[in-house]
């Protein structure tokens, strides 16, 4: 008889960087299923309940060219285990928001801290798969973010209707807190070829900017973007619509928006 295959470390790999985004998503998330809680709180208008998912997307958004360069200059199992440590924590911070303001400014702090994952999770992916697996590796990952909007969504949707909203964000950001600790003792045992290396000093904005001069960049870059403002418009405000139309409690609302648009995602994707 022939024993079975070891799962290899870049497997191993694949799976840590999966929960850890799931927990990306989860805590991204939370927030928009909440709406109605923060509303009755805090008394925000609609206006501010907008901004507190926007602000997270324009910050993530201004600083991932940032992350993707500091993804070439430093370590990048110490970014993408700070990264979860940094954005658990701020998590944590936000079921302590006495008021809008502090809400706000820890939804920009998540936006900042988040950026740093991706562009260290994919190179570290890249360098640990070659090209007779590299797809499939990418593919498993990105299945993690549906499974975190449906998992963060419901969980802090349940957890605030039997408890309060403030332990969504406590519970979410506790277990991203837990995980950094055996996450940061994997990366650290990783195989050298995974950090890979980085020649001419690693990239810089004029070679960040060169990217646009190809024609299939500025194709796909105009059209997830297109895709992200018709995504996010339900992510935000689909928990909050189903819970003030047909009052069906903050659980079952958080529930009903969370899982069926992922599951058609995932439906299309296959």
């Amino acid at each position: 008889m022939t024993k079975r295959a070891a799962i290899g470390p870049e497997w191993i790999l694949i799976a840590f960087l999966w929960v850890a985004y799931v927990l990306n998503h989860a805590d991204r998330q939370v927030v928009y299923t909440l709406f109605p809680a923060l509303q009755k709180e805090f008394g925000f208008s609609n206006t501010v309940l907008g901004l507190n998912g926007a602000l997270f997307l324009w910050v993530y958004g201004a600083c991932s060219p940032f992350a993707g360069i500091a993804g070439d200059r430093w370590p990048r199992t110490m970014l993408v285990a700070g990264s979860l440590a940094l954005w658990s924590a701020i998590t944590v911070l936000s079921g302590f928001a006495v008021n809008g303001t502090m809400l706000l400014v820890c939804r920009g702090l998540l936006g900042i801290s988040e950026s740093f994952f991706m562009p260290a999770a994919y190179a570290l992916m890249a360098n640990a798969h070659g090209p007779s697996t590299r797809s499939r590796a990418v593919a498993i990952f990105a299945s993690s973010q549906m499974a975190g909007v449906a998992i963060g969504g419901s969980l802090s949707g349940f957890i605030a209707e039997r408890f309060h909203w403030r332990a969504s964000f406590w519970i979410l950001g506790g277990l991203g807190l837990a995980f950094a600790i055996p996450l940061w003792r994997f990366l650290s045992s990783v195989p050298p070829h995974f950090h890979g290396v980085t020649a001419g000093g690693g990239a810089t904005f004029s070679s960040f900017a060169g990217l646009f001069r190809i024609p299939s960049l500025r194709i796909i870059t105009i059209v997830v973007s297109v895709a992200t403002f018709g995504l996010f418009l339900v992510y935000s405000w689909l928990p909050t619509f189903l819970f003030d139309k047909f009052g069906i409690g903050l659980a079952r609302a958080a529930f009903e928006a969370s899982e069926y648009p992922p599951l058609g995602t995932v439906a299309g994707l296959v």
